[in-house]
Parts: C-alpha cells; structure tokens; sequence
C-alpha cells in the first residue's frame, strides 16, 4: 500500500518539478537580512529597456549546490518534501528528492539536449530527450527556459522561437511595479470574446523599479486552458546580488488547480560539484 501511495506522490513530484521546475536558490552559506523595498513615482519606460536592465541585473553564478523544502497543495491532498539541487550554468540541473522518510526516492539530470531521471520508488528509470516531459506536461520545456525560471531570469514561453521577441511586448506602471504584456487587455479579451485563441499564449511579467527584479510571472495558454502562475518575493543580499528567497506557484489547467511552495535553506555558490548519475541493475526503463 505504502508503495502505490508512494508512486503516485514521485510520479506527481516529477510532473511539478519538470513543469516549474524546482526553482530553489540560496546562492550564500548563510542568509542575510531580507530587502524591503519602497518604490514611488514609477515613470514609464520602454518594454525593450525594462528587459535590458532585468538581463543587466540578473544573477551570475558558474555553480550551485543547495538543498530546499517544499510543500504542494492538490485539491485535499498536500504533502512535503525536501532534497538537493545542483546546477552548472549552461550545461547541467541535478535535482535529488527526499520524502519525509528521508531516503531518496529520485533523482533527475538535465542538460541542453537529454533527460534523465531514476524514480527509486518503483525501480524504473528514462533515459531521453524533452519529448516525454513535453508530453507529460503538455509544457514546451527546453533547457534555456528551465534555467530560466531557476534563475529569476526574464524568459519567453512560447511555441515557437519566432515568437521570442520583446519587441511586441507592451510596457505600462501599475502599483510602483514595470509591468510588460505580450498583448494588451483589450485586444486580448477581444480574441476571447471572439474565441480567436488559437496558439495564443499571454505573457505578463511583473518588476520591481531601480533593481530591475522579477516579482511575478503569468504565462497563460489560452487555448489549452492552463497555466502558470509565479510569485516571488523576500529577496535577500547575497554576495552583492538581490535575490528571492520564496517561490509561490499555481498551476491550473481545466481538471484541477495546483499550489506549490518552496522555501531555501543551505547553499554554496561557485564551486566545484559533481552531477552523479548511474542507473541500477534490474531497473526498468521507461518508454519515450
């Protein structure tokens, strides 16, 4: 019975993390004072330039080793978990998952071009490209965008990479925040209105003024009837550079709605890591 109840809550896990991604950063051994920022009088700025000081300001690392706690909220069901995150910038995301018994039930490894993930819960294994997490998420996920979302990084999530282009973003003010959306209001709910939804997706990203930080990011698919919701917040000085300590996700789609939370605890920045990953004998592999 433990086993079925466990299969389920890893095989549910990897869907979240892979969907999200398990955004999880301390970037320091020991934690700092959280910033509190006040902003007023917010003048308007172009879209173009508020990305061009979000990427100016982003956070620069080469390596990072930390280990998170994370809970998630489905329906009635709500469970919590812990593990370790490792990542090299550009090559490699190594993610470890600790249920509370405190055993590793998976482990993931993804670089630009594989997938690869060991579920100790039910002795099986994948070894591959996006195409099966694409599937089961129903998510374009590549490489770049997961280290993204990781990294507090402005990302496009789009179907195709002609649509990665910020100059069709509009940009406006809104409660002392930058505000950009791929599509103005109105004319999105016009396509609404209109059911003109096809391979429509809104973006729209919320920033903090003077240090150019991602609070917040809604990426709607209009015409699949999902998506994901991102807050992030308590930013914290790390080494000279701001970043958020607290990621609130909401992911939605047409059959439930999902509420993930992570919180981060010890971490190392720019050293050397290992990414160790071997399958054991008598695991089954998992098909594409």
């Amino acid at each position: 019975c433990l086993n079925k109840i466990m299969k389920f809550k890893i095989n549910f896990i990897l869907v979240i993390l892979l969907s999200i991604v398990v955004f999880a950063f301390t970037f320091s051994s020991c934690k700092t004072k959280r910033q509190v920022f006040h902003f007023k009088n917010v003048k308007p700025m172009r879209a173009a330039k508020v990305f061009d000081n979000v990427n100016f300001r982003k956070f620069r690392y080469q390596t990072l080793s930390l280990k998170f706690s994370a809970t998630y909220e489905k329906e009635n069901e709500s469970q919590s978990f812990s593990g370790t995150l490792r990542i090299m910038r550009d090559s490699a995301i190594w993610i470890s998952i600790v249920p509370a018994l405190g055993i590793e039930a998976a482990r993931i490894l993804i670089t630009p071009d594989s997938v690869k993930f060991i579920n100790r819960i039910n002795s099986t294994y994948y070894l591959g490209n996006y195409n099966y997490f694409r599937n089961l998420t129903k998510m374009d996920l590549d490489f770049n965008l997961l280290q993204s979302v990781l990294s507090n990084e402005m990302f496009f999530y789009t179907r195709t990479s002609d649509d990665d282009d910020i100059k069709g973003y509009k940009s406006y003010t809104d409660s002392n925040l930058y505000v950009l959306q791929s599509l103005k209001e109105r004319k999105l709910q016009r396509k609404v209105k209109k059911k003109k939804t096809d391979d429509l997706i809104f973006i729209e990203v919320a920033v903090l003024p003077e240090i150019f930080k991602i609070v917040h990011v809604l990426a709607d698919d209009l015409e699949n009837q999902k998506s994901l919701d991102v807050t992030y917040s308590d930013f914290e000085n790390v080494e000279d550079q701001l970043f958020p300590m607290t990621a609130k996700f909401v992911i939605k789609n047409k059959e439930e709605v999902i509420k993930f939370n992570l919180s981060y605890t010890k971490a190392t920045l720019n050293k050397k890591l290992d990414y160790p990953f071997s399958v054991p004998e008598k695991y089954l592999k998992m098909p594409d």
